[in-house]
């Protein structure tokens, strides 16, 4: 493993004993940048160095990357709920649909029985006014051949 990559990794270390591993990270970098350069001296200042980057690199994880992924994953359930409210939505729009056809039925079927009661209302009449009549001309009779026997007598 190379220099840098060992330096990729230290800086990736999990959260469970972070400070812990941190220094080991730090510690494996002082050790290959001791036999890479050799110098004590340069390896202070490196060793400082390297444990504030170390020590950023995790305040920015802890800052900017695990809220980041708190947020994706409150995305992906507000994209299931968001899935199933459409799914809901479009099971209440089709029942709306529905109801309103059977209000529209209702309305045509009450409108006809109206018709057919206003008609049968007119044809009622209509019959009662020819039985009344019928009646009157029947009455008129029976009271014209009553009055004629008492007429002859």
């Amino acid at each position: 493993m190379t220099t840098s990559t060992l330096g990729f990794h230290a800086l990736y270390i999990p959260r469970s004993s972070a400070k812990t591993q941190r220094y080991l990270g730090a510690g494996l970098l002082l050790t290959l940048l001791g036999r890479t350069f050799g110098m004590r001296r340069v390896l202070l200042v490196l060793c400082r160095s390297a444990y504030k980057l170390l020590s950023a690199t995790n305040h920015m994880y802890d800052t900017k990357l695990c809220p980041l992924l708190d947020s994706v994953q409150t995305i992906q359930t507000l994209q299931t709920a968001v899935a199933a409210k459409d799914t809901s939505i479009t099971d209440l729009t089709m029942k709306v649909a529905a109801l309103h056809e059977a209000a529209r039925v209702q309305r045509v079927t009450a409108t006809e029985i109206s018709a057919d009661l206003k008609v049968e209302l007119h044809q009622t009449k209509i019959l009662l006014h020819r039985t009344s009549k019928v009646v009157q001309r029947d009455l008129k009779a029976i009271r014209t051949a009553l009055s004629k026997p008492q007429q002859e007598l």
